[in-house]
This record gives C-alpha cells, structure tokens and sequence, in this order.
C-alpha cells in the first residue's frame, strides 16, 4: 500500500441559531426526526467510515513494518577487554545474529546513585558494536572501561 497523506483539514459545521428538525411520519407508523439545519463548512466537518478506514488502513500499514522488540541483558566485564586500542570485546550471546541490530545500550540500574552515575561514565567510553552469529563484539576506541558493566540493550524495531 503506498502512503497516501491523510487529511488535515476537517473543521467543525457551522450554523446560525439553534438546529432544526422537522417531524417524518414513517410507514410503520412511528416518526423520525430529519435534521434541516443550514450548515456551512459541513463538507469539511463529516469524518465518516470512509475517513475511518483510511486512517486505520494507513495505521496498520505502518504496524506492519514494526518488528516485535526484545531487550537482551549482557555482562560487559572489564577484564576482558583488548589489551590496545581500538579496545574491543567478544560477547557470547547465542540467540543474536548478524542480521540483528540494536540501539544504544543502557546500564542496568542497580539503585545505588554514585555506583549508576560511575557505570554511566564508564559506559560512554563504549563507541559502537556489531552483531554476527551468536556474539555481539564492542568497541571503544580512547579509553575502555575499568569496571564491570551490566548492558541492556532493545532491538529496533523498523524493518528495513
């Protein structure tokens, strides 16, 4: 489905003094009610079925480039780091693949303030990674970190 940009130019129907109806005797005996008011703006004010779908059509489109999200938990221990820059380090993780593609990571918060705060830091020093199957291998390239981090880190979610 190509996208097709959905209105944004409804506006409310206008109309002078109080609305008006006039009394219909139905065939059956029973009596509706039929709206004569004079309207302006009204072909603009109608968001009906056919709007509705579009919009929900054009939703759906959208949903379905939308991968389910993971988040995956990895220990990141800072003995294991390359011993030169750039410093790098091999993560095992067997349900990742290279077609995988993560955002940046975040610490896993422990709740104690100045511990989180020094994780953050040391966390910043971690430039990038890359996926293949069944590892995860990071890269810092100025400064590595000098303690052992706890990653989080979510899958995105846009199909290519």
């Amino acid at each position: 489905m190509a996208w097709e940009s959905l209105p944004t130019d409804y506006t409310d129907a206008v109309w002078s003094g109080l609305k008006k109806y006039t009394e219909v005797t139905n065939d059956d005996g029973t009596i509706s009610f039929q709206d004569v008011t004079q309207y302006s703006n009204k072909e603009k004010s109608f968001f009906g079925a056919k709007d509705a779908n579009k919009m929900n059509g054009a939703i759906n489109t959208l949903m379905g480039t939308v991968k389910s999200t993971r988040t995956i938990q990895i220990s990141v221990p800072a003995s294991e780091w390359s011993s030169s820059a750039p410093y790098t380090q091999e993560i095992s993780v067997s349900s990742v693949t290279a077609n995988d593609d993560f955002g940046s990571p975040e610490i896993k918060l422990s709740g104690d303030a100045d511990a989180d705060r020094t994780k953050m830091v040391q966390m910043s020093y971690i430039c990038g990674g890359v996926t293949s199957a069944g590892k995860i291998t990071l890269y810092c390239y100025d400064n590595k970190p000098s303690v052992d981090l706890t990653l989080l880190l979510t899958q995105r979610n846009i199909m290519n």
